[in-house]
């Protein structure tokens, strides 16, 4: 939960050799531990698609925080309960 309450995966989840994000991937891929079982009984409990999961933390892009910086453009942030 960040400053404003609001729940994500954070940045770091954009690095592809985090340790939490290869967890993770791999608990979406049948490999569960004790940090992951909660969020893969809430992936199941909401019928979300282990595979897809898994799929989509092995072979997301990654930008560097540096290019991510060149980007200028206006943005809205919503946080809400309901998303």
């Amino acid at each position: 939960m960040n400053k404003n309450g609001c729940r994500g995966m954070g940045i770091d989840f954009s690095n592809i050799q985090w340790d939490r994000r290869i967890m993770f991937a791999k608990a979406s891929d049948g490999e569960v531990n004790e940090i992951t079982k909660g969020a893969v009984e809430y992936a199941k409990s909401i019928d979300a698609n282990l595979r897809s999961l898994h799929l989509q933390q092995k072979y997301q892009l990654v930008t560097a925080i540096k290019e991510l910086a060149k980007v200028k453009v206006d943005i809205l942030v919503k946080c809400g309960d309901e998303d």
